[in-house]
């Protein structure tokens, strides 16, 4: 974060002009204007496969809910989404979630002033049933977001494309994407995603014309899901 002129291998600058201050990015040198209290639209996209009942060290076993990836991934986006609540009340937030397949758990893009009216003690998210057998996979976690009341629980599969697509959709849909500044000022509020996973895709589906070539080394075309 600057408040001057920020200057890039090559002399390349980037003036600061009347914004209040530079957000550079990574080793990119990627900069954002920011101005005033400019809000943001963050969503959320969250792993709900069955892995996500397993332990940190432990791979095909589900444990208590206390020690699975589940339960860390919840408190994490609490604690985010509280941050951004508290950050700026014009902050909006959505959650999409994805095993298998993917839905919006937090559909709407939802200010921070909301938010934290709907929900004053921070548990945005919360695992309210949880069932496993100790020693064997399959668990299951059913996790309510107290926002709007919605569930999403685990299951098989981690469709990543199907849980990009459902966040960036809630972004790519929405209309009123401008917001006014105290002074008068009109600015884009500044979208961003969050993706939260444990790991490689074990799941996709393609484009209705894809051509592929198939086990036995032929050339395939049309829409395939794996």
């Amino acid at each position: 974060v600057s408040t001057e002129n920020v200057t890039f291998g090559n002399n390349e600058v980037v003036e600061i002009g009347d914004s209040d201050f530079l957000t550079t990015y990574s080793l990119l040198g990627t900069s954002m204007k920011v101005r005033g209290q400019q809000p943001t639209d963050t969503v959320f996209i969250l792993d709900f496969s069955t892995s996500m009942t397993w332990g940190y060290k432990q791979d095909h076993e589900s444990v208590e809910k206390k020690d699975s990836r589940i339960q860390a991934l919840v408190n994490s986006v609490n604690k985010a989404i509280d941050t951004l609540a508290k950050a700026n009340p014009e902050n909006r937030i959505a959650i999409a979630v994805f095993n298998g397949s993917s839905t919006a758990l937090l559909p709407e893009l939802t200010t921070g002033s909301e938010i934290l009216e709907d929900v004053p003690d921070g548990k945005y998210l919360e695992i309210t049933n949880y069932n496993f057998e100790p020693g064997k996979d399959g668990g299951k976690a059913f996790v309510t977001c107290h926002i709007n009341g919605k569930e999403a629980n685990t299951d098989g599969g981690t469709n990543i494309q199907a849980g990009m697509f459902a966040g960036m959709k809630i972004l790519a849909d929405e209309k009123d994407t401008t917001y006014e500044l105290a002074d008068g000022t009109q600015v884009t509020r500044i979208p961003n995603v969050v993706f939260m996973s444990d790991g490689a895709p074990t799941t996709f589906a393609s484009a209705k014309d894809a051509k592929y070539i198939d086990e036995n080394k032929g050339e395939q075309s049309g829409s395939i899901t794996n």
